[in-house]
């Protein structure tokens, strides 16, 4: 009995901390799914290890629906910039982009420890009325 609780202890171990040598998106602002009362100033991605600059992007699309489909309305964004935090980048969003209410998709990719590329997406909301 001893033998077998090793064992799952040893198994345990393993499977926490081998799901920490992959890259994943922990945290974002704009919050995924959140609604907005006005234009973020910026949009702000954190992950679980270091990233590599020369491979992040993020990319930003309005969800337009017309004739019953979602069409994505593709917003040309700065390049992403490094943060202070070495597992964050960023990209600005200055007033001149003229993001209002809607429905936003913010589309990412990035690589971290084992230089593989990652990519995800999340969408947020503008309503300010």
């Amino acid at each position: 009995m001893k033998a077998l609780l090793s064992l799952a202890a040893t198994l345990l171990f393993l499977s926490a901390s081998s799901s920490d040598q992959h890259l994943r998106l922990i945290k974002s602002a704009p919050e995924k799914d959140s609604t907005l009362t006005e234009m973020p100033t910026e949009i702000r991605l954190w992950f679980n290890q270091n990233i590599h600059m020369n491979v992040s992007e993020i990319t930003l699309h309005q969800l337009m629906n017309h004739d019953g489909m979602t069409h994505e309305m593709p917003v040309e964004l700065p390049a992403a910039l490094a943060s202070e935090d070495p597992k964050s980048f960023f990209v600005p969003l200055p007033d001149s982009l003229g993001i209002g209410d809607g429905t936003w998709k913010v589309s990412w990719a990035t690589a971290g420890n084992d230089e593989h590329v990652v990519d995800g997406s999340f969408t947020f909301s503008i309503d300010s009325e």
